[in-house]
């Protein structure tokens, strides 16, 4: 039997920065760069390079993303990720103003991330730089019309909270990419039939705790195959790809929680067998899972016949085994 470890995609190298804090790009195109393609991979790429060197580099953060007024909801995924898109899309012309005004900076990038958050990144010096940022802050503060969603910092000052966001956001670009494939309706529609037609068990564990997941794949991966996920976001994307029999999901996970996870895979999947997975078994959480669909809870740390009772539980899996049964009624697998 097999494991499958997800650990996401490897981010690309976009540019080498100097002892002076430039950045030596390789195809650069002007001062300042527009990036909106895979715009979190090129900021987590940057900042990256920036950390031994973040002086003279100023940063704004306008989250532009919290001004979507609607709930969304994780019972219809596809139609978060139409709404995200369109919602995008309508501030290019912000953006493309910001890109005017940006001209007269010496280097930099300004990003439209996914989900429609503008970040101006730049290295300057000097005040006539100061006074072109200062105009760039005035300009989208007043389009987005809340202050508390405009942010000025210098990168040296503040690097490890832009980390922190660029991470996030980073998962927030895989959970859309997840939730566009949602959108296939013939491999949607066809994931019964795939596990159906499957010859072993596939159990998917979804858990960011090493110690818990590989716990859990020690004492599975001898009898079924296996795919593991760190996050939700991976979580989404790989139960659509391998459809598998029972999910082990983690409660706390970090980008998308576990009970937004849990809504997702039921709504792309009525049938899902979903256990939970948490330290603190407090009655909130087993309440909301068993009204989101899932088929029971297991608390941190779960014994290995408990584990193994659970993945018998599933009806997919029972289905296996009495597809497996010889004549004499005798079970061998």
């Amino acid at each position: 039997m097999s494991t499958n470890h997800v650990t996401g995609d490897e981010r690309p190298s976009a540019a080498n920065i100097n002892t002076e804090g430039h950045i030596d790009l390789e195809e650069q195109q002007g001062s300042i760069r527009l990036i909106t393609e895979s715009p979190e991979h090129h900021f987590v790429t940057i900042l990256g390079q920036l950390k031994k060197n973040p002086d003279s580099w100023s940063i704004q953060h306008f989250q532009i993303s919290k001004l979507i007024t609607q709930q969304h909801d994780m019972h219809d995924p596809h139609g978060y990720f139409l709404a995200m898109t369109a919602f995008r899309d309508k501030q290019r012309t912000i953006t493309d103003a910001v890109m005017e005004k940006a001209q007269g900076l010496e280097e930099g990038f300004v990003y439209l991330l996914t989900d429609g958050d503008i970040v101006v990144l730049s290295h300057n010096v000097g005040p006539e730089a100061d006074n072109t940022l200062h105009d760039i802050f005035s300009l989208v503060s007043e389009y987005v019309g809340n202050p508390q969603l405009c942010k000025f910092n210098r990168l040296a000052g503040s690097f490890y909270h832009y980390q922190k966001i660029a991470d996030e956001k980073f998962l927030l670009e895989r959970r859309l990419e997840a939730f566009s494939k949602l959108g296939d309706a013939h491999k949607v529609g066809s994931i019964t039939q795939r596990r159906h037609n499957r010859e072993e068990p596939m159990i998917m564990v979804v858990e960011d705790d090493r110690f818990t997941a590989s716990y859990a794949a020690n004492i599975l991966n001898k009898k079924y195959d296996m795919i593991v996920c760190r996050n939700g976001e991976e979580a989404v994307a790989n139960y659509l790809e391998y459809a598998p029999d029972i999910v082990f999901l983690d409660i706390h996970l970090p980008g998308m929680s576990g009970h937004d996870v849990l809504k997702v895979i039921k709504s792309t999947d009525p049938h899902a067998h979903v256990v939970m997975l948490s330290v603190d078994a407090v009655p909130k959480n087993i309440g909301m899972a068993s009204q989101e669909g899932a088929h029971g809870f297991l608390k941190k740390p779960f014994s290995k016949e408990r584990l193994i009772n659970t993945v018998k539980a599933s009806p997919f899996i029972r289905a296996q085994m009495t597809a497996n049964l010889p004549k004499d009624g005798t079970f061998v697998h």
